[in-house]
């Protein structure tokens, strides 16, 4: 039987030379489909999508879209500071930290024009953002820290969350449908290319996404801005 193990045990089992797999642990998210009996993705309804997105203290404009990392994957329904990576606003408006995987600051601030969000925001339309179930999935286990992309435009919207970054800045270590498994001299592409087709096509748009939106900053100047970002939550059924 495999034991249930958080990220942390995950690492001291990869320096005990352990072969136990980290299973994740199910954690329902607001903005993931529900499952039918049968195990397929139901089709949400508004009310299941909730989009939290992260605004800076003062500050009345929310982004458009999001890429933020906080300390654990649970929703306790109040107002938290989060570590921003990007943060896209629709008056073209971009607030960026010099650390693009973890985020946090200092952050920097440039604008790259309405017309190019607008873009921005049409790509990811095209690629099936707003109506794919994969983007509004949920991935990662207990105790550990999680990264969400989020976008909400008018009443589209969703929230992917994962690990899967955090687990996998261990080189050791990769993150699966199944969990947090070692790597034991096997490459990340082989060990993922053994999962499910659906946590296959998770990490394919992931990449996607946080890409088009990093492309976005042509130029990105080492920013010395020290915002502080709170989530706060928006329901898609409410404008």
């Amino acid at each position: 039987m495999v034991s249930r193990m958080s990220a942390i045990s995950a690492w001291k089992a990869l320096n005990a030379r352990n072969t136990i797999t980290v299973v994740v642990c199910a954690i329902s998210c607001a903005c993931e489909p529900q499952r039918s009996y049968d195990g397929g993705a139901a089709r949400p309804t508004k009310e299941q999508l909730i989009v939290d997105l992260p605004f800076r203290d003062s500050e009345v404009t929310i982004p458009v879209f999001a890429i933020y990392r906080q300390p654990d994957g649970l929703d306790t329904g109040r107002a938290r500071d989060v570590d921003v990576a990007i943060a896209i606003y629709s008056n073209g408006q971009i607030v960026y930290s010099n650390k693009p995987i973890e985020g946090g600051p200092p952050y920097g601030v440039t604008n790259v024009g309405e017309e190019n969000v607008a873009h921005f925001v049409a790509t990811l339309d095209k690629q099936g953002a707003f109506s794919n179930p994969v983007f509004r999935a949920s991935h990662f286990g207990p105790d550990s820290v999680v990264t969400t992309i989020a976008c909400r435009v008018d009443d589209r919207g969703f929230a992917m969350r994962s690990w899967h970054e955090y687990i996998e800045a261990d080189s050791r270590l990769v993150a699966t449908d199944r969990g947090a498994e070692p790597l034991r001299e096997r490459s990340r592409a082989i060990v993922l290319g053994t999962a499910k087709p659906e946590y296959q096509e998770f990490r394919r748009m992931w990449e996607l996404v946080r890409s088009a939106a990093t492309d976005l900053l042509t130029q990105r100047e080492p920013g010395t801005s020290r915002f502080q970002f709170k989530l706060v939550r928006r329901s898609l059924d409410k404008k």
